[in-house]
């Protein structure tokens, strides 16, 4: 089966970048798989910025890998909402100064965009 943005999610995005809403992406990826990935899904360039683990040295939790998003974003963290199924991912980025969302589905997400202002 063929790598897809979870339901609901691609539209979201699309709605956000039309609204011209910086949109990043950090992962916890080898370099392999984070090129194989940036070629071979569409997708994926929706995002701005793109930092994978392979590049910061050290996966999330890591602090380096937040530090390494901030400075390319050229943002300061707490204008940052950090999205992630993972609890300890989350941590990371609470622990950088990112506002965080614990993801589930994407109309939970949008509902929490919304009242957050976005």
């Amino acid at each position: 089966a063929a790598f897809q943005p979870l339901p609901g999610m691609g539209e979201l995005l699309e709605a956000l970048r039309a609204r011209k809403i910086p949109l990043a992406r950090l992962a916890n990826q080898g370099k392999e798989f984070d090129m194989y990935m940036r070629i071979k899904y569409d997708f994926i360039q929706i995002f701005r910025t793109m930092v994978s683990s392979w590049q910061a040295g050290a996966p999330m939790p890591d602090p380096e890998p937040f530090g390494m998003l901030l400075a390319q974003l050229k943002v300061p963290a707490f204008g940052c909402l950090f999205i992630s199924p993972r609890a300890a991912h989350l941590d990371g980025a609470k622990t950088a100064g990112m506002d965080t969302h614990p993801f589930r589905n994407a109309a939970e997400l949008e509902s929490s965009l919304r009242a957050r202002g976005v």
